[in-house]
């Protein structure tokens, strides 16, 4: 009886680690490929408990499988600090989510390969790190769960017969990314200075999703003047601003991958720079001298 006591005692002492634990999955879309065709490996992440931030290594054999690109489309990653990218013999990955996520099948992104050579290609996941959304950035105990792609050798092309084939059999049909016709969902943004960044320069953050396509870039332009022409630069968040003196307004430009595009302003905060002040201020009493200096000589002109 003790001994069963004991069971169930640890049971539930050790349920709460096993509940908190979060899952990271693969799914491969195709399980099986053929030489030369391309497959996508989904990332997807089960937590119980609110997760903010992910960060890890996508491993492939590079013998076997050939990194083409990645899309983030319906991730709940929103704010990316570094997009999934070929990087030491594997796919890297850094991003956030305001808020957290909790739930199941979480998106993080998919990463797309050309089978090279027929074979077993295993992928998994490495060096990950997933932190609790509990103000502290408590990691998260997650395991993670390989998958295997079988490629297979290339089948005989077939012997043309003599039925001719229409004029649009021989289009490649289109990347699914040109089917998204929509823009990026609205971007948040904001203006900040902090000492641990940019050595105390003033900065703009920015964020936007696209549930389509997926983010490609952003771009950002000051103007300080309504008919100066808009300089686009390419841009991550955070940014760092060249106008230190609020007196610019900042565009914001998001490009989703099909090529649609969103842009925010945000409002100058100030009008005059310190040393303009400085100027007009020395214009004002300039002014004002030479209004008085009026004032006093008019009654003497008079009485002469």
């Amino acid at each position: 009886m003790m001994k069963k006591l004991l069971l169930i005692a640890l049971f539930f002492a050790a349920s709460p680690l096993v509940c908190a634990a979060a899952t990271a999955t693969l799914v491969s879309k195709p399980a099986t490929v053929e030489e030369g065709s391309s497959v996508s490996v989904v990332v997807l992440v089960d937590s119980t408990l609110s997760l903010n931030t992910f960060s890890g290594t996508l491993l492939y054999p590079s013998d076997l499988l050939s990194f083409t690109g990645s899309s983030d489309g319906n991730s709940i990653i929103s704010l990316w600090l570094a997009h999934p990218a070929a990087q030491n013999g594997g796919v890297t990955f850094a991003g956030g989510t305001p808020g957290g996520f909790a739930g199941r099948g979480g998106k993080l992104f998919s990463a797309t390969f050309v089978a090279k050579k027929s074979g077993t290609a295993s992928v998994s996941l490495n060096t990950i790190e997933f932190l609790r959304n509990d103000g502290a950035g408590t990691k998260e105990p997650t395991t993670a769960v390989p998958i295997a792609i079988t490629i297979t050798k290339k089948a005989p092309t077939p012997v043309a017969t003599s039925t001719p084939s229409s004029p649009s059999s021989n289009i490649p049909a289109p990347p699914q990314e040109l089917g998204d016709t929509q823009p990026p969902q609205d971007i948040t943004a904001a203006v900040g200075r902090g000492s641990d960044l940019f050595g105390g320069a003033l900065y703009v953050v920015f964020v936007a999703s696209d549930k389509e396509s997926g983010i490609d870039h952003y771009e950002v332009a000051e103007r300080r003047f309504p008919s100066e022409p808009l300089q686009w630069e390419h841009a991550e968040s955070p940014f760092r601003l060249s106008d230190q003196y609020e007196t610019s307004d900042i565009v914001i430009k998001a490009v989703d991958r099909a090529g649609n595009e969103r842009t925010t302003t945000l409002t100058r905060a100030q009008y005059f720079r310190p040393y303009e002040l400085g100027g007009l201020a020395v214009v004002l009493i300039l002014a004002a001298y030479l209004f008085l200096q009026r004032r006093v000589r008019k009654p003497h002109h008079a009485h002469h």
